[in-house]
């Protein structure tokens, strides 16, 4: 019955899942059965559970880019992202999911057009930099504190600035204890081919250590791992640094 609940006031406890990369590969849906059939059973199980919001760390479709100039292309990434939606509208007509974009949004290279910013535009928090099209934004659910950065097409220095601002109002609010960043790209992994995010690390890290940021979510790799808490690229006590999540 397409009907959302808002937190509750100062909320202090309340649920919500991190799910990545549940597109299929270039194909037909047939073709890629086994994968749409395992992100449609997921989804029915994350229903079941009931969370209040969802994050999503990129990579929902195969191919999110089109050229204007061949209408082929416009047909197979339509319908990568009309079974994307398909999968998820059980969910997503009564709760919140909170995206990031992830590279397979923007491919391939070179192709004119975008479909995630239309899609998430008007749809996520109008609170990042300005022309950032729904990419980075922030919000906040009881006593917790979320941002989304973008991995892709926006200089992460320019990002950095907008963060330091964000993390510090945060950080400011009494009514916050933890706080949550997430994005695409892992910024520290044990990957050996997809490597850690230079880039990440040395823009946004140190924020992140600064604010007391909690968490940091993100997907890209196609494993799960955890990283102890890291400061500097070392591990630290727990708790006294941000914890890496690879959804």
């Amino acid at each position: 019955n397409n009907t959302f609940k808002t937190a509750a006031e100062n909320a202090q406890s309340f649920s919500f899942m991190v799910i990545g990369d549940p597109r299929g590969n270039a194909g037909s849906y047939a073709a890629n059965a086994t994968y749409h059939n395992r992100h449609r059973a997921l989804i029915n199980w994350i229903c079941a559970q009931n969370p209040d919001f969802m994050l999503q760390t990129g990579d929902q479709v195969w191919e999110g880019a089109i050229l204007h100039s061949d209408p082929a292309t416009k047909i197979a990434v339509e319908d990568y992202w009309m079974t994307f939606f398909d999968i998820e509208k059980d969910l997503s007509k009564t709760k919140a999911i909170m995206t990031t974009m992830g590279n397979h949004e923007v491919q391939p290279g070179g192709r004119d057009y975008i479909y995630y910013y239309d899609l998430y535009e008007g749809a996520h928090p109008a609170n990042g930099p300005a022309g950032n099209r729904g990419r980075i934004y922030s919000f906040t659910y009881g006593n917790t504190h979320f941002v989304c950065l973008s991995s892709y097409q926006i200089s992460l220095p320019s990002q950095a600035t907008w963060l330091a601002a964000n993390l510090a109002a945060a950080r400011a609010n009494p009514n916050i204890k933890w706080i949550v960043a997430f994005m695409h790209a892992p910024t520290y992994t044990t990957d050996t081919e997809r490597t850690n995010r230079v880039d990440q690390i040395n823009n946004w890290s140190p924020l992140f250590e600064q604010y007391g940021v909690n968490l940091v979510f993100a997907g890209h790799n196609h494993f799960y791992e955890r990283s102890w808490s890291i400061k500097e690229g070392q591990v630290v006590k727990h708790g006294t640094a941000p914890i890496y999540i690879t959804s």
